[in-house]
């Protein structure tokens, strides 16, 4: 965080004079990101085919969305946005796909079976 003062005088009269905290931001990295591969600390997938988003800025965020699986990943910097994504990812992984399919619905197993097929076994 950086601190400046700004003073605006008018006929040698200060009309404002304050001090002032901003954060000076880099570039924005908008390119697409290309899944692969998606890990965290314990879990690690290979997947079958890439999986590809444009991350958008909204409000003061980066966003990665993939409605296929209805993943919205939010963060305040590019690799946030990143690791979300596959921290939701891996979550639903383990809440579908590692879940026996007794207390499953029928949309429910048809949606571990949709995450299976991006997943090398």
């Amino acid at each position: 965080m950086e601190e400046r003062r700004i003073s605006f005088k008018i006929d040698g009269a200060a009309v404002i004079d304050q001090s002032v905290s901003f954060k000076l931001l880099s570039k924005l990295d908008l390119s697409p990101v290309k899944y692969t591969k998606l890990s965290n600390n314990d879990l690690s997938l290979d997947l079958t085919k890439p999986i590809v988003v444009d991350p958008v800025f909204v409000g003061d965020e980066l966003v990665l969305e993939f409605p296929d699986f209805n993943i919205i990943a939010t963060g305040i910097s590019r690799e946030e946005v990143i690791a979300t994504f596959e921290e939701d990812f891996i979550w639903l992984w383990r809440e579908y796909v590692l879940e026996n399919d007794v207390p499953l619905s029928g949309d429910a197993l048809k949606f571990k079976e949709q995450l299976r097929s991006w997943v090398k076994e």
